[in-house]
């Protein structure tokens, strides 16, 4: 699939954050973006998409958010099956051994440990889309 083609939200607090994620996925030809800014958002935004079939191919979670951490929107997300074509990359500043196997075994695809490098985030993309691929 043609990378502008993937379905994407960004789930992080601070904008410049997304901004900046936007940005960066934008140069490595990822286009379709769609940001939120808490985790209650993320949930209904994810459902909605999955409701009209459309669902999204890859949501990058914060850790911290103000109402419901992105670990737990992946702990959600992962408990329906309906979500299991979709990648879960955890981007945040959680760095400690015991919250990336938390994540990993709770389901997220990939985790990114900001700060972020461009080169870095084209590393992950690649793995996320063979991913994605093996899925089709």
């Amino acid at each position: 699939m043609d990378r502008s083609q993937y379905k994407v939200l960004l789930v992080d607090d601070n904008s410049m954050t997304v901004n900046l994620i936007s940005t960066m996925l934008k140069s490595h030809g990822v286009t379709n973006l769609n940001a939120s800014f808490h985790g209650q958002d993320a949930m209904k935004k994810i459902d909605e998409a999955r409701a009209v079939s459309s669902p999204y191919d890859m949501v990058f979670l914060d850790w911290n958010m103000p109402d419901i951490s992105g670990y737990e929107v992946l702990s959600r997300c992962r408990q329906n099956p309906q979500n299991d074509r979709t990648a879960f990359i955890m981007l945040t500043a959680e760095n400690q051994k015991r919250s990336v196997l938390e994540a990993l075994k709770a389901g997220a695809t990939s985790y990114i440990i900001k700060p972020l490098s461009q080169d870095d985030l084209g590393k992950r993309l690649g793995q996320v889309f063979t991913w994605l691929e093996s899925k089709a």
